[in-house]
């Protein structure tokens, strides 16, 4: 919840549309994410949006797009306040999502 307001997404994919690497990678997470664990609403660019202020952000001024991607994670915190198997198996799928959608590599 941020000013009153409930958050709708179990995990949110960030990062900046502008770079097509980054896009790529995000979309393919995504479909990952949803046929590891159908049951998760998985967002791109949600609750925030993906070229805000932070270090992926300092580091897309530092590093041309061909050497950086940039894609922060958010999981919503009742994953990480429930029960500890959930989370367990949130992280697996997560890690195991990004797997599959970096086994085809990114064209920019």
């Amino acid at each position: 919840m941020l000013d009153g307001q409930v958050r709708t997404a179990d995990i949110g994919l960030l990062y900046d549309p502008g770079r097509s690497g980054e896009a790529a990678l995000a979309e393919r997470w995504q479909s990952a994410l949803e046929s590891l664990a159908p049951e998760l609403n998985v967002r791109r660019n949600y609750p925030y949006a993906g070229k805000g202020d932070g270090l992926t952000r300092h580091l897309r001024e530092r590093y041309s797009p061909r050497a950086y991607i940039g894609i922060e994670l958010e999981i919503n915190q009742k994953h990480v306040e429930g029960p500890v198997r959930r989370w367990v198996e949130l992280r697996r799928a997560s890690i195991e999502a990004l797997r599959i959608a970096m086994a085809s590599r990114v064209r920019i």
